[in-house]
């Protein structure tokens, strides 16, 4: 599971916390499906009462979610819009290619149909230049790497990381769109596929010419999400992930660690586990808060959105240790 942050306003706040002082300028929220029980219940604590709402409610009551195409089935695996261009966004397909609107959804149009691939990971818009895109191919099905437009999605070209199959996650810098970081997952299944070692994180600084792997623990480990701090885009969290192999032994099991950059994916450091779960983690998923964004207190932590079941927030300070694990039931 992720929480997701529209590209559109990141300066915005897409999580909402309360009240506190333990954070002093960055917290980012992971959330991590698990098998066992969250928290017990003699450890819980009171909660400290709620604050005022930063947002009258009447100013949004009114708003209502709307469908605004296409209309296929299936799901949407990736989306990216335009800061200050509330009419052009692009839509990644586990199995049917990139699509584009510039009507705001009324109309959508597919973009990707030329390419000899369907399924897609990740779609990034460089925010100094809104006409270069760059998609990772692999999510459902396997891809075949990075592909590249500089054109507003009139023309691709494939640029590299053929072997990787299967890409979660793509980065670009905000002043320079040829500085790319791209997260390999690999294939999501072991046993399924072997085991191969272009997983981990590549970086580009020559826009997709030549790429250097810059994070890697071992051929089945790759990354699940990745993201930048919205504050500061030199630092970076990484998920990485090994997937359940479901025709090896029965040792060999799920599990999932954090790694951060401060380099701008150059070099990584895993984050501490202290306070973390001690089982091992199923896919984990990431999102970064910028400073300022959030009220949080010593007890409970608001996502702004129902979790669903088994479903455990952490919060990570800015000294990278874990402040608090809340149970699902704790999340409103």
């Amino acid at each position: 599971m992720k929480v997701v942050q529209n590209q559109s306003s990141r300066a915005g706040c897409r999580l909402r916390l309360t009240n506190s002082t333990r954070l002093a300028s960055l917290a980012f929220v992971v959330l991590v499906s698990t098998a066992g029980p969250v928290l017990a219940q003699e450890n819980a604590k009171p909660s400290a009462p709620q604050s005022a709402p930063l947002m009258d409610p009447g100013l949004y009551s009114a708003m209502r979610w709307r469908m605004i195409g296409p209309h296929r089935g299936g799901r949407v695996s990736a989306v990216a819009g335009i800061p200050g261009d509330a009419a052009v966004y692009y839509m990644g397909t586990p199995g049917g290619g990139v699509w584009k609107t510039t009507d705001g959804g009324a109309v959508w149009t597919p973009i990707f149909d030329r390419e000899r691939v369907a399924s897609i990971g990740a779609v990034a818009i460089a925010p100094s230049n809104s006409n270069i895109v760059y998609v990772g191919t692999g999510e459902q099905t396997e891809g075949n790497g990075m592909y590249k437009s500089t054109d507003a999605g009139f023309t691709w070209t494939h640029i590299g990381l053929d072997d990787s199959h299967y890409i979660s996650s793509v980065i670009i810098d905000p002043r320079n769109p040829d500085i790319v970081v791209v997260g390999a997952l690999g294939h999501p299944i072991l046993g399924v596929a072997a085991n191969k070692a272009e997983r981990g994180v590549y970086k580009s600084t020559d826009g997709g010419k030549t790429w250097m792997r810059t994070l890697f623990k071992d051929e089945k480990a790759g990354v699940s999400d990745m993201v930048a701090d919205p504050g500061n885009p030199r630092v970076l969290y990484a998920a990485l992930w090994h997937p359940r192999d479901f025709f090896g032994d029965a040792s060999d099991k799920q599990d999932s660690w954090i790694y951060k950059s401060i380099d701008e994916g150059s070099t990584w450091n895993p984050v501490g586990t202290a306070g973390l779960p001690t089982e091992p983690l199923d896919r984990v998923g990431i999102e970064v808060m910028a400073a300022g964004c959030a009220h949080v207190d010593q007890d409970r932590v608001v996502l702004g959105g129902p979790a669903p079941p088994r479903a455990r927030a952490v919060v990570i300070g800015p000294d990278d240790l874990v402040e608090e694990a809340l149970a699902s039931e704790d999340l409103v």
